[in-house]
């Protein structure tokens, strides 16, 4: 009896595993566009990349218009569900005088645009969109995802927001000031150009590693918890920061915090850094 029990067991699995990954479907999509910046505001140039899943990848060139590329992947439990996610889930792409949108929709967008995430077993599939960009030098970027990817820049002159959930952010060679933020990933930066206007550079469960010119004249903060500071450039001490008031229940509660800030050279826009669980290397590049 023990001997046909084990044989039947043995037997169901062979048969079942097979026909769970017959009914697994992938396709795979590819979008190319050039893109215009029309000039009609009067304002620089913008491009907004909002992804979910995948990776984004831009390049500043020589040129005057966006050269998009979009690897599309789709793997979905079965052909309906895979038709579904090709009809819910759209990149969307706008252009608004001197603004580019890049936006992929899907079900998991709040009316506000920001998004509620579920996983592949909640939607029956998962749509990656991996993103490669030329844009000009001199256009003004923000850029978001959440999984499966990292965001790496370079070789841009102007402003820049680059926010990253689970994976890395890399910069390389930006001449412009701005914000490089993660979770669960590393941040790397390398500057062309020292910035001239306040940054920060900031992760949790990842290391912070941002590299300057050697003129670099500038304030420092720093903050980490569970992580150490290290620095190419002789600083100086710069006085505590007084204690911030906050009400809680009625009552009056001061908080300073655990940052300190030093001074590059003759002091000049204040750049922060702040990891939790990783350690903050400031370099000359």
């Amino acid at each position: 009896m023990k001997r046909q029990v084990l044989i039947t067991i043995l037997f169901f699995t062979v048969i079942f595993v097979p026909t769970v990954r017959c009914e697994e479907k992938t396709e795979t999509i590819e979008i190319k566009k050039s893109l215009n910046f029309s000039g009609s505001t009067g304002e620089p140039n913008s491009l907004l990349v909002d992804n979910v899943n995948g990776s984004i990848e831009v390049t500043g060139y020589d040129g005057t218009t966006v050269e998009l590329i979009v690897h599309e992947t789709i793997v979905a439990r079965s052909e309906r569900k895979l038709e579904e996610a090709k009809q819910k889930v759209n990149v969307d792409i706008t252009e608004e005088g001197d603004r580019i949108l890049l936006y992929v929709d899907g079900p998991w967008r709040r009316a506000n645009g920001e998004c509620d995430y579920r996983g592949s077993d909640y939607y029956g599939y998962e749509v990656q969109c991996d993103f490669e960009l030329k844009i000009p030098r001199s256009t003004k970027i923000e850029l978001k995802t959440v999984n499966d990817g990292a965001i790496t820049v370079s070789n841009i002159e102007a402003g820049f927001i680059v926010t990253n959930v689970n994976g890395d952010v890399r910069i390389r060679d930006v001449s412009g000031s701005g914000k490089a933020h993660t979770v669960n990933g590393d941040v790397e930066v390398s500057f062309k150009k020292n910035p001239t206007e306040k940054s920060s550079f900031k992760t949790i469960n990842g290391e912070v590693d941002v590299k300057f010119q050697e003129n670099l004249s500038a304030d420092l903060e720093f903050k980490t918890l569970n992580g150490e500071v290290y620095s190419d450039f002789n600083v100086t001490s710069l006085p505590v920061k007084a204690a911030t008031e906050k009400r809680r229940n009625g009552k009056r509660v001061y908080s300073r915090g655990d940052s300190f800030s030093v001074r590059v050279a003759n002091g000049g826009p204040e750049l922060s850094f702040n990891t939790i669980n990783g350690d903050i290397t400031v370099a000359k590049y």
